[in-house]
């Protein structure tokens, strides 16, 4: 049976997409709440509230991109390819490090901004820290694992799903621009974070990520990229602990240049191995 959204225009599947989201966020916070409020000493205990960020996650973007590709088309495979890797599966294993001296400086442009009423945008931003550094910090090998899962295999996968996934496969579509496209499901992506002070280096990866799943056409490319990303996180908080957060601080130029030259080599040579193939069809 053939659904009325099918027929819907790139910026009604967009905006459908965003209320769906919203929609299956509030039932997600409202369920939260009432474990929450039902067990009082939940908040003292990480593992509990690791179950609870899974569930989360799974909910807000997992479930959320499902309904979105059912309701549009029927056809998963329109939005979620999963195709074997291709061999852009190197540099996404190899950006989300290369990438570390650029975002350092990123976030500290960013943070350094000033302006009329911040106090209350960082004092949201100091509590999302807080929080994630309460779930992130273990000094057991199993609560590492367990971590690496919750934080880092699964939003890989259903933020990917529904950013790169949804979000920006209908940007693309609306604006019948790639770049154009990938810049708006990346401000999206940044802002849905809520951690303004922080949106910058998110901003530039996603952009990254995006590319990383246009030109390779399957959704483990941009997954890989965010694993990694994640997996550092994790693991730097599990060797050095709360002192990882300064570790990124104070990047000597050299690397920070080294840094843009990597990201720049991927682009350029991304975009003449497809002028070439262009030129020889």
């Amino acid at each position: 049976m053939k659904l009325q959204s099918h027929d819907s225009k790139p910026v009604v599947k967009l905006l459908m997409s965003i209320a769906v989201m919203m929609a299956v966020t509030f039932f997600t916070s409202i369920a939260v709440a009432i474990v929450t409020l039902s067990y009082p000493d939940i908040n003292a205990n990480s593992t509990a509230m690791l179950v609870l960020q899974f569930f989360s996650s799974l909910m807000m973007f997992g479930v959320s991109a499902l309904i979105c590709a059912y309701m549009f088309d029927r056809d998963y495979r329109l939005y979620f390819n999963f195709n074997i890797p291709s061999r852009l599966g190197i540099w996404a294993m190899v950006l989300p490090f290369a990438s570390i001296p650029l975002i350092s400086v990123l976030q500290q442009w960013n943070d350094g901004l000033h302006f009329a009423g911040e106090e209350i945008f960082r004092q949201i931003q100091a509590s999302a820290e807080a929080s994630t550094e309460a779930l992130i910090m273990t000094d057991s090998f199993t609560g590492l694992l367990f971590r690496l899962f919750v934080i880092a295999v699964t939003p890989a996968v259903v933020e990917e799903m529904f950013f790169r996934g949804v979000i920006q496969t209908t940007c693309i579509k609306l604006c019948r621009n790639t770049l154009v496209g990938i810049v708006i499901s990346s401000a999206f992506f940044s802002l849905i974070h809520f951690e303004l002070f922080s949106f910058l280096p998110r901003f530039v990866m996603s952009i990254v990520v995006g590319y990383l799943f246009v030109w390779s056409k399957t959704l483990w490319v941009p997954m890989i990229y965010h694993f990694l990303n994640n997996a550092a996180a994790c693991v730097a908080y599990y060797i050095y602990g709360a002192d990882s957060s300064s570790a990124t601080e104070d990047m000597p130029v050299m690397l920070v240049i080294l840094s843009v030259v990597i990201i720049l080599a991927f682009f350029a040579s991304e975009i003449m191995r497809r002028r070439k193939e262009k030129q020889s069809v």
